[in-house]
């Protein structure tokens, strides 16, 4: 484990950035911020589920992270606990949130949180930067999106772009999953802050307004799951039809060679008194009985446009 601590302004308030916690970072904070068991053992073990609670005395924060692993072509989710208290804040993570550890080292390197007056303020900041980090990512499935539209309708690798979109509609269902609920979160937020026991910015819109942030990117989300699912129904359409071009190709081979294989088994019979065989010119005259019926079906074909 290893945690850092900013002192705010004349020490009005402290955050506590705790990474990797273990048994003896529980004891710790049990014993100095009296948080409850229920809330600390959520705090230490993944949930992979959002929700705020208000205790009176602090009020308790998880949020589920979306990030990119560019290796992995994969979206991945980490968990933010935060306590937020009258003159304190402690953020607990596994060290993989980026918008965590920009703003932490921005505040320890400029002294940028001496403008920050109460720890609502900071909880805004951090919160703000975790959505703002969301949007590149949401460009990047978006730009994924176009591409898999142009490789679709030009024909492309169908097998693929099959697997392109499967990966993509995962992405785009593991973010659903950690976004889902943030603006009830957000809003919940407001409604504590209206009826909490300390004291808050009188500036609450600010929070009211991330509620709408996140409104906004569940609303692109839900936009995009749309839109890969009309991809993978296309692409699917696309690979039946092509399978269904091939399959009639391969039908009018087999129904042009039918007749030569009807000829070869009834002259072919072990019987006497088989006309033609046996005759001068009988192997061009079964020839000739064999092209004129596949040449009869081609017609048929080429009258009701089955060869198109």
């Amino acid at each position: 484990m290893s945690y850092t601590t900013i002192l705010g302004n004349k020490k009005s308030w402290q955050w506590l950035n705790v990474i990797k916690p273990d048994q003896k970072d529980h004891q710790t904070l049990s014993k100095k911020f009296q948080f409850t068991a229920d809330d600390l053992d959520d705090a230490f073990k993944s949930t992979l589920r959002s929700k705020i609670v208000n205790r009176g005395k602090y009020i308790f924060f998880v949020a589920l992270v979306p990030f990119y692993d560019q290796k992995t072509n994969k979206v991945n989710v980490s968990e933010i606990d935060i306590f937020m208290g009258d003159d304190f804040l402690i953020t607990i993570s596994n060290g993989k949130i980026e918008a965590l550890k920009t703003i932490f080292a921005k505040y320890q390197a400029v002294k940028f949180y001496s403008s920050i007056k109460q720890v609502d303020e900071l909880f805004f900041k951090i919160i703000d930067t975790i959505l703002e980090n969301i949007y590149p990512l949401i460009d990047t499935i978006n730009d994924t999106l176009e591409k898999i539209k142009q490789h679709i309708f030009a024909g492309n690798n169908a097998r693929a772009t099959s697997h392109n979109i499967l990966i993509t509609r995962r992405n785009i269902t593991d973010m659903r999953k950690a976004l889902r609920g943030y603006g009830a979160l957000l809003n919940n937020l407001t409604r504590y802050a209206q009826t909490s026991n300390y004291a808050f910015s009188p500036d609450l819109k600010k929070f009211e307004e991330l509620a709408e942030d996140a409104q906004e990117i569940w609303a692109v989300l839900e936009s995009h799951k749309e839109m890969v699912e009309a991809l993978k129904d296309s692409n699917e359409s696309l690979i039946s039809h092509n399978l269904n071009a091939v399959m009639k190709t391969l039908t009018i081979f087999s129904v042009i060679l039918l007749p030569a294989g009807v000829v070869a088994g009834i002259f072919g019979m072990n019987a006497e008194n088989i006309p033609v065989i046996g005759k001068p010119l009988d192997f061009w005259i079964l020839l000739g009985i064999i092209c004129s019926v596949s040449l009869f079906l081609l017609f048929i074909f080429w009258r009701k446009r089955w060869l198109r």
